[in-house]
């Protein structure tokens, strides 16, 4: 799992994206939106709203878990 932050309004290319591009891609229309891909790009999950640290992380845990992917810590 790589996190990556994107500001979906920026029109510059980053890496070889543009934020305003991806916006439309995974279809961001509110914010905040947290989309996780698939190392194809396939959205694996969603979640749109505010999640607290742990609400966020019990749910990138199970999203990880349906995936059959580990998340590291430190």
């Amino acid at each position: 799992v790589v996190p990556v932050r994107v500001d979906s309004e920026e029109t510059v290319e980053r890496g070889g994206f543009r934020g305003d591009k991806l916006a439309l891609r995974y279809a961001i229309e509110v914010y905040p939106t947290i989309v996780v891909v698939d190392g194809s790009g396939h959205e694996i999950a969603r979640n749109v709203g505010f999640m607290n640290a742990e609400q966020f992380l019990e749910w990138i845990e199970t999203v990880m878990d349906r995936a059959e992917t580990t998340v590291a810590r430190s």
